[in-house]
């Protein structure tokens, strides 16, 4: 993504030269779709009650919210503003959504892939704090500068990017890790491992949002934040269990099993078809009660 270089046209206010920042976001926003395949949602959003305006606000192919700050001249705070966007979506999620609405409707809303947006800064030049700062933040940042190359065409590259950071290849399976996860399921028996299966394709069901990640003997389970984790025992005869990071009196059904005090909750021993019936539905309500507290 680095080192990528891009012309586009432009048409200034007053001369060959750009001298308002509002040109640079006409020519970016006005080649979106061409450029990145995003689609322009609004410009000028304002977000927390006016205390944050977004100059671009798009959504990419994979509806994932992007948010893009422009400066004319250097970037010098472009990258804390972008990422004071992209938290938005924690404290003013409900603008946004607002904004998705009115252009695309509400049949849109469900598809956002809030858990992994991208801030996108574009200056004519970013200090090297900048370009080292972004390897070290946990969010999706690409930085593009802007050059003149004569009347009517802008050169955008795009200099830096943490996406590989943040995206590191896994490691094969045919190699796992000793006492991971797949080692572990690797021993179960033939029943054990046909529950688990039927576990995890249900809890999959739940939502493309809902994102898993394997933590050493563990598989954790998360949106916005990790709500349950699937474990199997170390043991000649490993079992599986699930921990849910909440209270039980949080997400409790009307048959609720028994249940064990966890380190950050309770954990549910899964032995039987009855019990992975209820387990699943306790996991669909804390995916449910997590949807709902950040709507």
């Amino acid at each position: 993504m680095s080192n990528r270089q891009i012309s586009v046209s432009f048409v200034t206010a007053s001369s060959n030269q750009v001298e308002y920042e509002i040109e640079i976001q006409n020519a970016i926003e006005d080649n979106l779709a061409r450029l990145f395949d995003f689609t322009l949602i609004k410009s000028e959003l304002r977000l927390c009650g006016g205390a944050l305006r977004v100059d671009s606000f798009a959504l990419s192919a994979a509806m994932q919210p992007v948010f893009i700050e422009y400066k004319r001249g250097e970037g010098k705070t472009a990258v804390d503003q972008a990422l004071a966007y992209r938290n938005a979506i924690k404290t003013d999620r409900a603008s946004i959504e607002l904004a998705i609405a009115q252009q695309l409707g509400m049949d849109a809303l469900p598809k956002i892939n809030w858990a992994d947006p991208l801030a996108i800064c574009v200056a004519s030049s970013f200090s090297r704090h900048s370009l080292d700062a972004i390897g070290f933040i946990n969010s999706k940042i690409l930085l593009i500068t802007y050059a003149q190359q004569g009347p009517g065409d802008i050169q955008l590259d795009m200099v830096a990017s943490n996406f590989r950071r943040l995206s590191k290849p896994r490691r094969p399976p045919s190699s796992p890790k000793a006492n991971s996860f797949t080692e572990r399921k690797r021993k179960l028996s033939q029943n054990v491992a046909t529950q688990l299966d039927e576990l995890l394709e249900q809890i999959r069901a739940l939502g493309q949002d809902l994102f898993e990640t394997e933590r050493g003997s563990d598989l954790v389970f998360g949106l916005y934040e990790d709500l349950f984790k699937i474990c199997i025992s170390d043991a000649v005869y490993p079992k599986i269990s699930i921990e849910f990071f909440c209270s039980a009196d949080e997400i409790s059904i009307a048959d609720m099993p028994r249940i064990k005090q966890g380190k950050s909750g309770f954990i549910i021993p899964i032995y039987n078809e009855d019990l992975l019936a209820q387990v699943t539905e306790l996991a669909r309500k804390s995916y449910e009660m997590a949807l709902n507290s950040w709507a």
